[in-house]
This record gives C-alpha cells, sequence and structure tokens, in this order.
C-alpha cells in the first residue's frame, strides 16, 4: 500500500498543537487513522518529540484502547523498519503497552490505585459485579425502608408511601431511590446535586415562579412554538387569497395571527402575566366558503387551523392549567415528600458504601467518584481546584486526547479537565466526536459538553479552535446523497441539536472504481407496508410482513442468476453479494430479532442475531431454572410441575392430574408426595416420581456443600438433558445457552453472595433489569450468514448491503408517564398526590421536565436514524410499515408548502416513528411520485433543490395481499417445478442426438476424483494410521477411544483420556531442564510451577508419573542429550510442514499430488556433524513389545527424518523411540 493522502482538514488535526482542539469527525471520516497519525507524528516530531507515555488517550471501549494501540504499534514498527537503529523508537514500541491509551474507567482505576491512601481505601478491592451490585442494592433498600417504617417520627415517609408506593408493594419506591440516585451520581457531586434539585421545590423563601429555572425554558418553547404557529397561518393567509382558495377562512385566520402575536409580545415578562394573556385567548369558530373553492386545499387549511388550535390548547393546558398561587401552592406542597425522598437516597448512598467497603468492593460510579476526591480539592475559600495529585499527572501529561468527546458526562468532563493544563492557561486537550452520532442519552451522556464548546471554539487559529472533518470515506456517493438529502430537512439545532448545512454535510470521499459490466443502483430503497387491513386477529404481525418482504430482496440480491455486486476493498475488484455483506439494523432487538431470524431462515436466508435478551426464555433455561428453584424449595407449584413435564421426568398432561387428583385441596409438592405413598411401583408414574424424588432429594442435599457449578453440572449428567437437548432442532444453540448458565454460576461464585437461593435471587436480577446476556454465541464473524443487531450495536461498524427495518415502529416515551420525572439539567419534576383528598395533579416542573425529556428523546432519534443510515458503504434498503399510508401521508403533506430546506418544527414535534420523518421528505423529491399519488392533491410545494436533488429514490409501497401473493408465487413455482421434474419424460423431449449430448455432460466423471476426497493438509497422527496394517489399527483404536466433545465447564471434570495425558506429558518434557531429572523434587516443583503458570491443570499434573521422568535420568540416551545441550546441539520441540505424495500416505491411491503434513518433532541432537532423532512415547507397552512401537510408529520417523534433512541438510543417522511405560530407549533403526 502507498501512502496515505490525508486532507488538508485531517493533516490540519494531525499537525495542529499546544491548544485545546475540538474535531467534529463526521461519520467515515477517518477519524481514528487520523488521531493514531497525530499521535505518531507527536511522538517521531524532530523537534519537539512526546513520549507515548507522556500522553493520555481516553477510549470508549476497551475494545478501542485495543485497536488504537495495535495501530501505533504497526505506525511504529513501519518507522523501525525503515530506521532499525533508532533506539528512540525501539524505546517508544517498548513503552507502548503500558501507555496511557484506555478508557475513562481504567485510567480511574490507575489514578486509585496510586493514590488509594488518599481516600482510605483497601488497595486489595476488586471491582464488583453488576448483578451482584444490584442484590445488594435491593436489600439495602429492603433494610432502609425496614427502618423507616419502624421508626416513630415518620410522617413524611407516610406521605411519600402514599403517594407513590402502588398496592402493597414497595417496588415503585425502590425504583424511585435507584432511579434518583442514578442521576445524582452522574453528577460530580453527587449529594449537592440532591440538596439544590429537592430545594426548587422549596417556595418558603420565594415570591413568585419568575425566579425558578422552569420559566426560562416556558419561555424559550413559548418563543418557538407561538412564532412557528404566526408563521404557519401567514402562509395559510396567504393560501386563502390565490384563486379558488379559502377566502371565507381569512377573516379567522387573521384574527387568530393577530392574537398569537399578543401572546409573543407578552414573552419576557412575568409568568402572572403571560398566563393571563394565554387564558383569555379564544379561538372561533372558522369561517363559512363558497362552493366554488379548491376543496383540497380548503380541508388542508382547516386541518393545519385546528393543528395550531390544538397545539396552543396543549401549550395552555401543559404550563398554564392553573394561577401562578395555585400552581406555587401544589409544589409547595410535594416539597416534604420530595425532601424526604433525596434524604432516603443520601442515607441509600451511605449504606451502600459502608456495604461495598465491608465487603472490599466497589462499582463502575465509586471509580470515577474516587478519582474524583483523589483530583480534585477545595481552596481557602471553598472552591473546587485540581488536588496536588491532579498537578502531579497535569506536569506528566503533555496532552490529553479524547476519543467519542460526544458521549463524555459531567463527572468524566471533571476529571480530564483537573488533569489538563487548562487553568494554568496552556490548554492541551484534543477532543474528537460527532455530535450527530452522540446516541447514550439513556446513559445520561451530555452531548451539550461538545456543542458548548462547539458553538464557542474559532474555526481561525486559536488557543480554542475546532475543526471539521466532513469528507466519508465509506459510503457511496448514493449512500451519502441520500443521508445529506434526509437530514438536511429533519435535523436542526431544536432537534437533533445541530444545524445541518453545509459545515455538517457529508462529502464523498471513497472511490468505487467504476467496473464496465457491472451496474450498481445508487439508489436508496424505501418499502412501506400497509397494514390497515390487517386485523389482529389472524395472528400475523406486521413485522413478519417485514421479514418476508425482506427475506425476498436478500434473496433476490445473492440470486447466483442475477446477483447484486459489491466492491471488495481487499480482492481490489467487485464480486457477488454474500449473506455476510448484509446487515439488518432495528431500533431494538428484543422483541424483534428473533422474529426475523425464524422468517429469514424460513427463506433459506441464513440468519444469526445476539440480540442482549431472550436468553431467559428459552426452554432449555427456563427448564433448568425451574429445577432449580425446586431443589431451593420444592414447595413451588409452576416450577414443579414445568419440571414434572419436562424431558427431564417426562410425565404427560393426563399424568399431572392423576397426581393433583390424589389430594385435590392443597399444595402440588403435598399431591406429589401423597400419590408416591398412595402408590409405590405400583405404576409407571409412581416409579418415575420415585425416581426423580429420591434424585430431588439427592441434589438437595448437595446443594448444602456443592459449588453452584459443580451442582448444574450434575444435574446435567444425572438428568441426561444437556444431552436430551443436543438432538433438538438448534440443539448446539441450546447446550451452548446451558453452557452459559454454568459460566454465570462461576462467576456468581466469586461474588459475596453465596447460596442457591441467592444465586436465583441473582438470575432473576439480571432478567428484571435486562441485564440479559442474550443467547450464547455460536457463529463466527466470518461465517456466511444475515446478521440482526441493533443500532446502537452496530455504531462504529460498517456494512455493504444495510436494511433498517421496524421504520414504522412507535417511539419508546413511556417514561414521560412515571409519576415523578428527572432531568440533569432541571432537577425533579414530582406529580402533586393529596392522598387525604384522593386527587392527583400534575405540577410545573413535571410539565416542563416532561417536554424537555420528549424534545430530547425525539433528538436522539433523528441522530439514531443518522447512526444508521452510515453504517451502509454501498446499498441502503429502509423497510417499515404503517396502519394506513394514504392516511398518514395526507396528514404529513399539510405543510409541506413552505419553500425552506428544514421541515418546519410541527411535522418533527409530532412524529412517533422513523417513517413520520422519512415521508414528508421523499414527498418533495421528484423520485416521490408513487406517495405522491396517494394524497388527494398530488401536487405539493417542494423547493427546486429539494425536487431536483441529486439522490436517487426507489420507493414502493405493498399490501398484506401484495405481499403473501408473492410467497405463494414463490412456493407454486417450487411445486410447479418439482412436479415438472418428478414427471419429465426423458423420452418424448429429446432426439438422440441431445440424449447424448446430455448423457455425455451428465455422467461426466471428473478423472482425478481420488485426489479431491483426500484431505489438503494433514497430521502425522494420521498417517501413523493409514501406514499401520488394519488389526493394528483396530488395536490402536481400542486405547484410544473415540472423544466426544466436551463443554468448556466440563473440560476439567472427567478422567484424562489416553490422548490427553501423552499432550500433557509433552508439555511436561517440551522445557524441563534434563540436568536435573534425577532430583525428585525438582520435578516436583516444576510441575507446580506448570501449574500455576496454566501451561497443565491440576488434573493433568496428577497424570504425570514422576518415577517415569526419573528414570529417564539413568538412561545412555539422556546422557547422550545433555552432552548436546552443553555444546548447543540440542533442539526440542520443532515444528514442520512437509509436501508428500498421496500414494506415499494411503494405501488405496496412485496419485502423485501432494498434501500437506504438519507436525511437530519432539526432539533431535546432533553427534559428530549427524543428526539423531527421539520421539517420546507414553503407549502403554509390555516389556517384550518393543517391536510393536517399532511398527506402529516407523512410518511417521521417516517423515520426521525427511522433514528434518530438508530443513537443516544433514542426514539423521539414528531414530529412537524412548518409551516411558517401560522405560526404554528403542532403536527404530541406523543408517
Amino acid at each position: 500500500m502507498g501512502e496515505v493522502k490525508w486532507t488538508e482538514e485531517q493533516q490540519n488535526v494531525i499537525n495542529t498543537r499546544n491548544r485545546n482542539l475540538l474535531v467534529s469527525a463526521a461519520a467515515g471520516s477517518g477519524k481514528t487513522a487520523v488521531l493514531v497519525e497525530r499521535i505518531i507524528k507527536m511522538v517521531i516530531d524532530k523537534e519537539n518529540p512526546v513520549s507515548i507515555d507522556s500522553l493520555l488517550v481516553v477510549t470508549f471501549t476497551n475494545a478501542a484502547a485495543s485497536e488504537m494501540r495495535e495501530r501505533i504499534s504497526e505506525a511504529l514498527e513501519k518507522k523501525i523498519d525503515d530506521n532499525p537503529e533508532n533506539k528512540y523508537l525501539h524505546k517508544q514500541l517498548s513503552l507502548l503497552p503500558n501507555s496511557n491509551i484506555m478508557t475513562i474507567h481504567a485510567f480511574c482505576l490507575n489514578v486509585i490505585k496510586n493514590n488509594f491512601h488518599l481516600i482510605n481505601l483497601d488497595p486489595s478491592f476488586r471491582v464488583a459485579d453488576e448483578t451482584e451490585l444490584t442484590l445488594l442494592k435491593s436489600d439495602i433498600i429492603k433494610e432502609l425502608l425496614e427502618e423507616k417504617y419502624q421508626s416513630e417520627d415518620n410522617l413524611d415517609f407516610t406521605n411519600l408511601i402514599e403517594s407513590y408506593a402502588t398496592g402493597k408493594s414497595d417496588e415503585k419506591i425502590e425504583e424511585l431511590i435507584l432511579e434518583l440516585h442514578r442521576f445524582a451520581i452522574s453528577n460530580p457531586w453527587p449529594e449537592k446535586w440532591l440538596k439544590d434539585k429537592s430545594e426548587q421545590l422549596n417556595f418558603n423563601n420565594i415570591d413568585n415562579l419568575d425566579s425558578t429555572p422552569w420559566i426560562k425554558i416556558i419561555n424559550n418553547i413559548l418563543n418557538r412554538e407561538i412564532s412557528m404557529y404566526i408563521r404557519i397561518l401567514e402562509e395559510c393567509e396567504k393560501k386563502c387569497l390565490i384563486d379558488n382558495g379559502p377566502i371565507g377562512y381569512l377573516d379567522t385566520i387573521k384574527q387568530d395571527i393577530k392574537n398569537l402575536r399578543t401572546v409573543y409580545d407578552t414573552l419576557g415578562t412575568s409568568f402572572e402575566n403571560i398566563s393571563k394573556v394565554i387564558i383569555n385567548i379564544k379561538f372561533s369558530a372558522i369561517g363559512r366558503c363558497k362552493k366554488d373553492v379548491d376543496e383540497v386545499l380548503k380541508t388542508r387549511i382547516k386541518d393545519i387551523r385546528d393543528d395550531v388550535k390544538d397545539g396552543f390548547t396543549k401549550l395552555k393546558d401543559e404550563f398554564f392549567y392553573k394561577s401562578g398561587d395555585s400552581i406555587i401552592n401544589d409544589i409547595n406542597n410535594t416539597y416534604p415528600v420530595i425532601r424526604t425522598l433525596c434524604n432516603l437516597v443520601k442515607e441509600f448512598i451511605d449504606k451502600y458504601q459502608s456495604a461495598k467497603s465491608e465487603k472490599n468492593i466497589i462499582d463502575f460510579n465509586d471509580i470515577e467518584h474516587f478519582a474524583l476526591d483523589i483530583l480534585i480539592g477545595e481552596d481557602e475559600d471553598g472552591n473546587k481546584v485540581p488536588s496536588d495529585a491532579a498537578v502531579e499527572l497535569q506536569d506528566k501529561f503533555n496532552e490529553i486526547l479524547i476519543d467519542e468527546y460526544q458521549d463524555s458526562n459531567l463527572v468524566q468532563e471533571t476529571i480530564l479537565t483537573s488533569v489538563s493544563k487548562i487553568l494554568a492557561k496552556n490548554p492541551n486537550m484534543f477532543m474528537v466526536g460527532d455530535v450527530k452520532q452522540s446516541i447514550y442519552k439513556f446513559r445520561l451522556a451530555k452531548p451539550e459538553l461538545f456543542m458548548e464548546k462547539y458553538e464557542t471554539y474559532s474555526l481561525e487559529e486559536s488557543l480554542y479552535q475546532k475543526i471539521n472533518l466532513h469528507k466519508n470515506f465509506r459510503s457511496r456517493k448514493g449512500v451519502i446523497d441520500s443521508t445529506n438529502y434526509i437530514f438536511s430537512q429533519i435535523m436542526s439545532s431544536t432537534y437533533g441539536d445541530v444545524v445541518y448545512d453545509k459545515s455538517a454535510a457529508l462529502y464523498l470521499g471513497a472511490d468505487y472504481k467504476a467496473c464496465e459490466n457491472i451496474q450498481t443502483k445508487e439508489e436508496t430503497e424505501v418499502v412501506i407496508i400497509d397494514n390497515k387491513d390487517m386485523m389482529e386477529e389472524e395472528g400475523m404481525e406486521k413485522e413478519i410482513l417485514e421479514a418476508k418482504v425482506i427475506a425476498d430482496r436478500i434473496k433476490k440480491m445473492v440470486n447466483p442468476e442475477n446477483p447484486y455486486f459489491i466492491y471488495d476493498k481487499k480482492l481490489g475488484e467487485y464480486r457477488k453479494a454474500m449473506f455476510k455483506d448484509i446487515v439488518i439494523l432495528m431500533r431494538s432487538t428484543s422483541s424483534l430479532a428473533e422474529t426475523f431470524v425464524n422468517e429469514l431462515i424460513n427463506y433459506d436466508v441464513p440468519a444469526y442475531t445476539d440480540a442482549t435478551s431472550g436468553y431467559f426464555d428459552t426452554i432449555e433455561v427456563k427448564t433448568v431454572l425451574s429445577l432449580l428453584k425446586i431443589i431451593d424449595n420444592p414447595r413451588q407449584d409452576i416450577p414443579l410441575i414445568a419440571v414434572l413435564r419436562s424431558p427431564i421426568v417426562g410425565l404427560k398432561a393426563d399424568d399431572l392430574v392423576r397426581i393433583k387428583a390424589a389430594l385435590p385441596d392443597g399444595e402440588y409438592y403435598d399431591a406429589f408426595t401423597q400419590y408416591m405413598i398412595g402408590t409405590i411401583n405400583e405404576d409407571e408414574l409412581s416409579r418415575k416420581l420415585d425416581k426423580f424424588n429420591k434424585q430431588l432429594k439427592e441434589w438437595r442435599n448437595k446443594a448444602v456443600y456443592m459449588p453452584l457449578d459443580e451442582l448444574i453440572l450434575d444435574i446435567y449428567d444425572k438428568s441426561h438433558f444437556y444431552n436430551y437437548i443436543s438432538v433438538m432442532t438448534g440443539g448446539r444453540q441450546r447446550q451452548a445457552n446451558l453452557d452459559l448458565l454454568i459460566d454465570k454460576a462461576i462467576k456468581y461464585e466469586s461474588t459475596s453472595y453465596k447460596g442457591l437461593f441467592n444465586f436465583i435471587r441473582y438470575l432473576e436480577k439480571i432478567h428484571k433489569y435486562s441485564i440479559d446476556m442474550g443467547e450464547a454465541t455460536v457463529f463466527g464473524e466470518s461465517e456466511n450468514l444475515v446478521r440482526i443487531m441493533s443500532i446502537h450495536k452496530s455504531k462504529g461498524l460498517e456494512f455493504p448491503i444495510v436494511f433498517i427495518a421496524g421504520m414504522g415502529r412507535q417511539f419508546n416515551m413511556q417514561d414521560l408517564n412515571k409519576p415523578i420525572l428527572l432531568h440533569q439539567d432541571i432537577g425533579i419534576g414530582p406529580k402533586y398526590v393529596n392522598y387525604e383528598m384522593r386527587y392527583e395533579t400534575k405540577t410545573l416542573p413535571k410539565s416542563v421536565i416532561s417536554r424537555k425529556i420528549k424534545n430530547e428523546s425525539l433528538s436522539e432519534e433523528i441522530r439514531i436514524l443518522y447512526v444508521a443510515l452510515t453504517r451502509a458503504r454501498e446499498k441502503l434498503i429502509l423497510v417499515g410499515s404503517l396502519k394506513d399510508i394514504c392516511k398518514k401521508a395526507e396528514k404529513l403533506s399539510r405543510y409541506l408548502f413552505f419553500e425552506d430546506t428544514l421541515l418546519i418544527p410541527q411535522i418533527i414535534s409530532k412524529g412517533h416513528c422513523y417513517l413520520d420523518f422519512i415521508i414528508p421528505t421523499i414527498l418533495r423529491h421528484k423520485d416521490g411520485q408513487s406517495i405522491r399519488n396517494l394524497l388527494s392533491n398530488p401536487s405539493i410545494c417542494s423547493p427546486e433543490e429539494l425536487f431536483n436533488h441529486s439522490s436517487s429514490w426507489n420507493i414502493r409501497v405493498f399490501t398484506k395481499d401484495d405481499i403473501l401473493t408473492r410467497e405463494e408465487d414463490i412456493a407454486t413455482v417450487k411445486d410447479e417445478t418439482f412436479e415438472s421434474l418428478s414427471n419429465w419424460d426423458y423420452a418424448k423431449k429429446y432426439s438422440e442426438h441431445d440424449k447424448e449430448y446430455f448423457d455425455s455432460n451428465l455422467n461426466w466423471i471428473y478423472p482425478h476424483k481420488d485426489s479431491i476426497l483426500k484431505p489438503v493438509k494433514i497430521s502425522v497422527s494420521e498417517i501413523k494410521k493409514q501406514s499401520m496394517p488394519d488389526e493394528m489399527v483396530d488395536y490402536d483404536e481400542m486405547f484410544n477411544e473415540f472423544e466426544p466433545y466436551k463443554p468448556r465447564f466440563m473440560e476439567e471434570k472427567l478422567e484424562l483420556t489416553s490422548s490427553e495425558k501423552g499432550t500433557a506429558f509433552h508439555k511436561v518434557m517440551q522445557h524441563i531442564d534434563y540436568k536435573k531429572l534425577g532430583d525428585h523434587n525438582y520435578i516436583i516443583k516444576y510441575l507446580e510451577s506448570l501449574q500455576e503458570a496454566e501451561i497443565i491443570t491440576e488434573k493433568e499434573k496428577k497424570s504425570i508419573k514422576i518415577k517415569s521422568i526419573s528414570l529417564f535420568s539413568t538412561s545412555n540416551l539422556l546422557q547422550r542429550m545433555v552432552d548436546a545441550e552443553s555444546n548447543g546441539m540440542l533442539y526440542r520441540e520443532v515444528p514442520f510442514v512437509l509436501g508428500v505424495p498421496l500414494k506415499e500416505i494411503y494405501k488405496d491411491c496412485d496419485i502423485d499430488e501432494k498434501a500437506l503434513v504438519q507436525g511437530v518433532i519432539d526432539c533431535y541432537f546432533i553427534e559428530d556433524n549427524k543428526i539423531i532423532l527421539v520421539d517420546y512415547k507414553t503407549d502403554y507397552l509390555k516389556n517384550n513389545e518393543e517391536e510393536t512401537l517399532v511398527k506402529r510408529y516407523k512410518k511417521q520417523m521417516e517423515l520426521y527424518s525427511k522433514a528434518l534433512e530438508n530443513i537443516t541438510g544433514k542426514k539423521v543417522n539414528e531414530r529412537i523411540l524412548y518409551s516411558f511405560s517401560i522405560n526404554k530407549a528403542i532403536l527404530v533403526d541406523k543408517n
């Protein structure tokens, strides 16, 4: 490969130094490559070189850190190849493994480990398992609430419970405490945040609402929306005046505009003043129109006016639903309850911290906050300042480089700023990211940090500078044009947090070479499924229809007769698309992925999803969990019946009824035991129950003392369930799922919780809090199948062909229904509950936070859509379902008479799914005629640059019948083809000449078929078997039994086979000191060191016969080997690959073609310039069976000799087998 050609902007990023530099790097702009090049240039700078260990490089994931380190290593190695004598470069390469290229948590851990004494932390702490922490939190909250219930002075606590608990459960209170705790610790100073945000609700010292943070937000909302309504109505006013326009509406619309301007003019004044004006606004009935008006335009103007009226009414109901005094009174009444809740959270923090300290564990939030405690101190005035530890790191780090900066939070920002040189007026932070790809708001990331800098940093050279990277080196022009077309209309500072102008747009950077013989369509496809006629009782979900459409499209793309071609960068040429080139992205895979996998497989399209849910819903996991539950406590009806009905016991439904009949009114376990007592061994059912009951008792006894992973393994073994599921459909996957349960048990055993009861709780928490593992992975990255993943998981990846499914699925806004809403900046928004009067009402802070969360959620959805579209390299296909496409298109087209490129916020604010964003954009494109044809008036207004935009679109609308008809057609063709072939009349269809032609072709036999039946690569052990007489092969296999596949968790549970013992023995002999073989204690210590280094297992160590090794020390052969070693002439474990003609390997083969033979030579030494070949054998022998061993391995030794002679150019003089079974050196032959 030639030298990389950097763009001017990339070169500026690489070379700009000594300042705070913010790089806005668009999708596919090569930011990682640029970041690596910047680091390399800094390290090798001739005038001012920067050592790699004086840089702090913060990545978002461990994988990103590893990739970064690997890329830097490769770059340094290339520099060293050019200048091998450069000691400085060698030093930098040696420093790289321990350099500060890491995640923020890894950096914070380093800070903690180096300064643990400053925060009184035991240095032997461990980072706890997430589920262990979930259990611990739950236990602490239950304990805390119990204390409060028992307290006498608990009126405010009682009010809290009455206001926000549901039924007899404290579950909602527990959720509130955990959620408030999550928000608090996302801030640098959690307790201060809790106090400040709760005190905002205290109006005892506040005269009016105008000084609260909510009013400014309300003013901004009113400013934006009232001005939008005025503009909309002004456009309607113009439409009323055109020929055949609804002139009868004109006066009403003019009055509406006047009223709205009155409201607009009051903005910025007091809340009471604005409230009075808004409450007094009345919308009169719309006027009447003459009969000769344009009915479509008339309806559209009326609908728009109704939208404005509804929007204004919603604003009034949202923020001006009561007088200011009543609003203040409601807020003030929530204060004692919220203060109590915040105090509970503070107490929880203290108890939680104490419990972790007692167990000597920390969590990920502790990692950040402990680092913060170390790095931030206070000056004499109580101001937060960098500590001495922070100043020391400031001196150490020449520059701090932060990747994916758009996903940082406040705590991380505070930590990294504290170790920078900003306060010393020497800014040295390099921040790279793309706010358009900030999609982690649910993790409380703050893209505002990026935007604040982007809006204040200069494009010109300065101490606080920004550079834009807009070129996309990933995607074809068609993908880039489509992406720009959509987001120039839907992404703005209001929704998306970015103005998608020329500085934010993508520009083509990839060079896809043209190919004369291959047509590559650069159009983006949109497939909309209209399911308005679908009834729920039909049993067909809309997602299944989407999966069918996608499966059919994939089949066409990989059809060998008319395939879709993609450009393979590795091959440097075009090739046919394969299944593995295709990905299906979804907003969420939790409920869709499995449906898609099943449907694609029905279409013979191999598919796989690593969705992070569904594991606990698999039948095999459910069955084992049910069994574990009744081992813990058999008096659980549902788990007991599940196990009895499962293959573990194998009862039928009738059997379960018979058991229950033994005790109709009691618990099922009592009926179970009663039936056994009453029918001891009388019938097959009682015998089954008795057998299972004995086994259950055995497992219950073992559960007391046996480690859980061993107990579960015992269950798999004794119940035969593990083997049973292997023959079920998807048996490999099912066994992998059960293997994963063993892994979870092992992980649980390392936590501070013990016992089966807590393990079941542990798994229940994993399930409840979606810490779900997803099903076990059984497919590799290179397998030829379609992958299905969430958009979040796809971030940072790229794929040749991208389908985005579920474009019509509703956005999840369920959080807005919570009784208390939380926001990092605004604070706490509770509903007010008057439990004495039995009513509840919203509060102003809840309304404000609700609006803010909705706007931020819509912004995030737009950014998620941007991430999805920018994953595609060559082809983009958007698929979604709608209830009534005509109705939806009509509604979305109402506002498309504006000449602006950007859609008006009214459209975005009402968006419920991605198609709500896509449809109005494609309605304005020349290729959108198929959607415009659905409108009552297909002519809509579209700016010229949008209508004739360079993007290309293929838009199709399907109904359920279209899809099912297509499916029936495919099935019919299959049936007809089968029937035609079944009834084919060969004699009638073809002439004699045709018959001869077909016979010669169809009956042609490949002349070298023997060679294709032989492997290209073969092991030495296979050659040994081929060279043996048949009776010896049988003898050999008798002592080398078939070894079934063993899952990882079983590897050390079973006895070692002869083969495994032999492998272990060879590991021992590979490095052992031959001079010390006579020292029994040395051998013992050596074996222990191998076990400690995990080279051999304990079971392997025990299989080694120390006496056999000691006896080897007395042999003449060993003395010769020791002498050779002292002269540097002994060689151990020599690998080789040798070409051997097939006819020399196989008795029944006469082919000169060669196979590759691969093996490892145990040992050889050179004596008198001749080679002596030695091979160790552990086969069981009797003293008179030396000749048997020679026959068995003679061919192998000949191959070893040939390989050695090729490698060394010397002749092999002696071939010796040393048998550790009879402790004897056996000469095979000597030249």
